[in-house]
């Protein structure tokens, strides 16, 4: 069964709802220095819009699938100059399961005409 529906109130930014928490961590600078070094250089994104779909494979069932969106999107952005995360105008995000130690990041990005 599909639902849906409408709200009638303008989205809230990750930017405005976290501005305090600007101050990066220990673990998320680690953590950007490592996503900069293994996103692959020849996916070369540049300034058009975009489609992408992620896969998080988590090894926790508690883990939000929406959580490691803005932080990526973020770094991807820093890895490529000429791209922003603002030219994203579709995004899929889906959650899989898997055991401790073997999760990773999958992702497709496609670009709309």
């Amino acid at each position: 069964m599909k639902k849906s529906g409408r709200i009638n109130i303008k989205p809230l930014s990750d930017n405005k709802i976290r501005m305090w928490l600007h101050k990066k961590t220990l673990e998320y600078r680690k953590y950007e220095k490592r996503l900069l070094e293994l996103i692959p250089a020849d996916l070369a994104l540049t300034n058009k819009k975009t489609s992408i779909h992620f896969t998080f494979w988590f090894s926790s069932k508690l883990s939000d699938a929406s959580n490691p969106l803005k932080a990526l999107c973020d770094i991807i952005w820093k890895k490529f100059e000429d791209w922003d995360d603002r030219l994203i105008y579709h995004l899929e995000v889906d959650k899989v399961i898997v055991p401790k130690w073997e999760e990773f990041i999958e992702f497709e990005v496609e670009y709309i005409d």
